[in-house]
């Protein structure tokens, strides 16, 4: 997991000394490295305009690309990427640069046609290990200019996270353990919302099928959205960790799943049948296209998203090429559900199929107060990047709703097991920043915490 300094210094303050934070974390349990993303990117990396692209004449999977480099006549640059397409801005390594320790860029032939350069992709820059397509920039940046003018080189923390702390899986998570280490206060974003004028029941509905796979699933509608390239700073903050940009609707998705923790899933709204969600297990020898484009054969293991007539998801897994948004969407569905971690579990084991949504699902996420925040922080921040009319209030189906564990906690228990005493005011000093509520019982130095349902990992006293 990559957690961003710069997106961490958005909700705390923190201390000058980066590496023993990085060491105070590991020590609680986290533990992490500190990493410079892009420090190494040489300062010869241009950025270059795809005039045109042609196929190779020699070989089905390269293409001749004609490139506008700031100079007096365009550069013929072969290029693999299957993502390559006239009008893109894109870093150039032009003959003589060297990438990684010892990789120099010369002029070549490839495949019988002259090659003056190399486009990159975000791995051969040691941005990220995405090594699917050439990396894609803004496209309002000049032909000529320096890659540095672009992007700045970033530090990340690196965390090696067990599997039993997913509320790490995300920014905030590691905001709450750098306020519990170093006792600074932290604030998240405050989310305002204007009511719309439509109300949501007459857009959409949603019923679940099986309420102890899926506890809890909420629904927001969004008409007249724009889906259009994100502005430079999100494609750069989600660069840094690893995230591919691929539009301002998706982007913010991604966005606020690393930022919260919890897994979104934005719908095509007019992909769905009838505009309604159904929430229930596949159906024997029942087929469906997956967002990697591969066919799936599913069983009754695997928790599907449907609509009136087809599966549209696989539940906290995976969207579908069917309801997918694309550069045509007009309206969207925003899904925030709860998943038991088993039907993740055994869907994603029978697919073969994990993915960031997955990987914290099977984990255990937070019901209740995360679940909406971070429903209506994307539905805020769609609004930004993409204009559109917010329907009035959310569907929300939650029949049976999770309650926070409460325990029964001791000093003096804790100071037999750990040899040591601790106070009542280093208690509340560790417990709240973490999201805890402690209540002082009657006599004695007994106390009733409440536990965050965003930390299944805290059952019991010890």
């Amino acid at each position: 997991m990559r957690i961003l300094l710069d997106w961490i210094k958005d909700f705390i303050e923190l201390p000058d000394d980066i590496e023993r934070l990085a060491e105070k974390l590991t020590e609680a349990g986290l533990e992490t490295t500190v990493k410079k993303i892009g420090a190494d990117i040489p300062a010869e990396i241009i950025i270059g305009e795809l005039l045109s692209v042609e196929k190779h004449p020699n070989a089905d999977r390269l293409s001749v690309c004609m490139v506008d480099c700031g100079e007096s006549e365009p550069r013929q640059i072969v290029c693999g990427a299957p993502n390559v397409a006239p009008g893109q801005k894109v870093p150039v390594a032009l003959p003589g640069t060297v990438l990684g320790k010892n990789f120099k860029i010369k002029k070549a032939k490839v495949r019988g046609i002259h090659s003056d350069g190399m486009i990159c992709a975000e791995d051969e820059l040691a941005i990220s290990d995405d090594h699917s397509g050439i990396m894609v920039l803004p496209e309002e940046l000049s032909a000529g200019t320096p890659f540095s003018s672009y992007y700045k080189a970033q530090t990340v923390l690196e965390l090696d996270l067990t599997p039993n702390r997913p509320d790490c899986f995300s920014h905030f998570g590691v905001v709450r353990e750098i306020a519990a280490l170093t006792g600074v206060s932290y604030h998240f974003p405050h989310v305002n919302l204007s009511n719309g004028k439509k109300a949501i029941s007459e857009l959409a509905s949603v019923s679940i099928k099986d309420p102890e796979a899926c506890p809890r699933y909420t629904a927001r509608v969004i008409q007249n959205v724009t889906v259009a390239p994100s502005p430079s700073w999100l494609k750069q903050r989600l660069e840094a960790i690893g995230v591919r940009s691929i539009n301002n609707i998706v982007d913010a998705s991604n966005y606020i799943l690393m930022e919260t923790g919890h897994p979104l899933h934005v719908f095509d709204y007019d992909k769905l049948a009838d505009h309604h969600i159904e929430v229930r297990f596949a159906r024997e020898n029942e087929t469906f296209t997956t967002l990697d484009h591969k066919k799936r054969n599913l069983s009754s293991n695997v928790l599907l998203i449907c609509d009136r007539e087809k599966p549209v998801a696989m539940a906290g897994i995976m969207g579908g090429i069917n309801s997918e948004v694309t550069d045509d969407t007009v309206n969207v569905l925003i899904e925030s559900a709860y998943f038991s971690p088993a039907a993740i579990r055994k869907g994603s084991k029978e697919q073969q199929l994990s993915s960031e949504a997955s990987r914290r699902f099977e984990r255990g996420m937070d019901p209740n107060h995360n679940l909406i925040y971070s429903q209506d922080r994307l539905a805020e921040m769609i609004i930004q990047l993409a204009g559109g009319e917010l329907a009035d209030d959310c569907i929300d189906c939650y029949p049976q709703p999770i309650q926070p564990i409460k325990i029964n906690f001791a000093c003096s228990m804790f100071e037999n097991i750990a040899g040591f005493p601790i106070s009542q005011e280093r208690l509340y000093q560790i417990l709240e920043p973490l999201g805890f509520k402690i209540s002082k019982m009657s006599g004695g130095d007994n106390y009733e915490i409440t536990v965050p349902t965003f930390r299944p990992d805290i059952e019991r006293p010890i």
